[in-house]
């Protein structure tokens, strides 16, 4: 049963924070209101963050696995909440942005662990199948940010992200 759940997590999460990140550099160009100039080096934030973000989840997946994978996933689904409703303040949405990359690679970092223990058999099984799992979310959050971007602007797909994530957490808990 568990090992499903994390599946359903993997997914759901995986969907939320694709959602956002694939229309990040629209989104602080037209929300936030940076030059194009500028992405490199607010992506090039988001990476550092993200390799913190591994760095600091390792302690916590050997201690409790299943607590570190949901704390990640509420974290990246606060961090575009907040993106949602401060994007517009420029500092303000790289701070977010790079807390939302610290989480997402701290919760596959998480389900890396988390998969070994919750294995309904063979880890090498479980391994691939929560592989094709963040595939799908993968595929599905940029399809979701897609079809809402013509009708809704690229500010609805932090919210889609962060409903997704939040979607993940009620599963995860």
């Amino acid at each position: 049963r568990r090992f499903w759940l994390l599946v359903a997590v993997a997914v759901l999460s995986t969907a939320g924070a694709i959602a956002a990140y694939t229309y990040v550099a629209l989104f602080v160009t037209e929300v936030s209101g940076f030059p194009t100039s500028s992405v490199g080096a607010i992506l090039l934030a988001r990476g550092v963050a993200s390799v913190l973000g591994i760095l600091a989840v390792g302690p916590m997946v050997d201690r409790n696995p299943w607590h570190a994978l949901v704390a990640t996933v509420a974290l990246q689904s606060v961090a575009l909440l907040g993106l949602y409703t401060f994007g517009h303040r420029p500092t303000v949405a790289v701070g977010l942005l790079a807390v939302a990359g610290l989480a997402f690679a701290a919760f596959t970092a998480a389900l890396g662990g988390l998969v070994l223990h919750v294995a309904p058999g063979r880890s090498d099984l479980a391994a691939a199948t929560l592989s094709a799992a963040v595939n799908v979310g993968i595929t599905g959050g940029a399809l979701v940010g897609s079809l809402a971007l013509p009708s809704h602007g690229v500010h609805s797909t932090v919210l889609i992200g962060a409903l997704l994530g939040c979607c993940g957490y009620v599963h995860g808990e």
